[in-house]
C-alpha cells in the first residue's frame, strides 16, 4: 500500500471530523465550547506515525478546516493549517520517548497539543486582525483543551481499532 493510500485514509477521518464539527458540535455546545477532532487526529497520527505523518494529517486537517472556516465565516486561509502542522510535528518527535498506549500521556499530551494549537491559531489570527480579545481566548482555550483530554483516550482507542491494523501500513519515521 503506499502512501497515498494511507493518506485517503487519514483524509476520510479528518473530514469526518470536520463534519462532526460543524453539525453535531455545533449543536450541542456544552458551555459554548465544542471539542478540537481534528487535533485529536492530528495528535494520533503524529504519535503513532511520527512527525512527517503528524505535519502532513496536520497540514491537511488544519487546511480542510481553514476552507469550511473561510466558507461559513470568512476566517483567514492557512491559520489552521500551520498551527496543526507544527502541532503535529512537535508531537511527532515526542513518539519514541512516551508511551503512546498509555491514557495518562493521551490525556496530557492531547491537553497540551490543544492549547498549542489554539494558541498558534490565536495569534496568526491575532496577526492578520481577525483575532479575539484575550479574555475571549481564556473562556475558550481551556475548557477546550479540557475537552479534548477528555475525549482523546475514547478517539483513540476508536482510530486504533479502526485505522492502524487495516489501512495505515506505513513505516513510522
Amino acid at each position: 500500500m503506499s502512501w497515498g493510500v494511507d493518506m485517503f485514509v487519514w483524509v476520510i477521518l479528518v473530514c469526518a471530523a470536520v463534519f462532526l464539527q460543524t453539525t453535531v458540535f455545533s449543536w450541542f455546545k456544552l458551555w459554548m465550547i465544542k471539542p478540537d477532532l481534528i487535533t485529536i487526529i492530528v495528535l494520533y497520527a503524529a504519535l503513532w506515525k511520527g512527525p512527517t505523518r503528524g505535519a502532513a494529517v496536520g497540514f491537511m486537517g488544519g487546511i480542510i478546516e481553514d476552507i469550511f472556516s473561510y466558507v461559513s465565516s470568512g476566517a483567514i486561509l492557512g491559520a489552521n493549517a500551520f498551527a496543526k502542522v507544527v502541532t503535529g510535528f512537535l508531537f511527532g518527535l515526542l513518539r519514541k520517548r512516551f508511551s503512546v498506549n498509555s491514557v495518562r500521556f493521551q490525556i496530557i499530551s492531547s491537553f497540551a497539543a490543544t492549547l498549542l494549537s489554539q494558541m498558534l491559531f490565536f495569534f496568526l489570527s491575532g496577526i492578520c486582525g481577525m483575532g479575539r480579545s484575550a479574555n475571549a481566548l481564556g473562556h475558550v482555550l481551556f475548557p477546550v483543551s479540557v475537552c479534548n483530554a477528555v475525549l482523546a483516550p475514547f478517539v483513540f482507542l476508536l482510530l486504533k481499532k479502526v485505522v492502524k491494523p487495516k489501512y495505515d501500513k506505513a513505516k513510522p519515521d
